[in-house]
């Protein structure tokens, strides 16, 4: 886990072939969960489902 001032939050979670970064970010008045570019890929960290859905990605 990253927590470097200034900067967003991020996990990088290893995982074979490549490791996933997973960001926290404040856009639009709230939380998302964000691994990639389109809006497929993020939740709102609120969402009920967002840890399953990290989860699933990770796999």
């Amino acid at each position: 886990m990253d927590l470097s001032r200034g900067k967003e939050p991020v996990l990088l979670l290893y995982r074979v072939p490549v490791p996933l970064t997973v960001m926290a970010s404040f856009q639009e008045g709230r939380w998302f969960f964000t691994w990639g570019r389109g809006r497929d890929q993020r939740t709102h960290a609120l969402a009920e489902d967002a840890a399953e859905r990290v989860w699933e990605v990770a796999q």
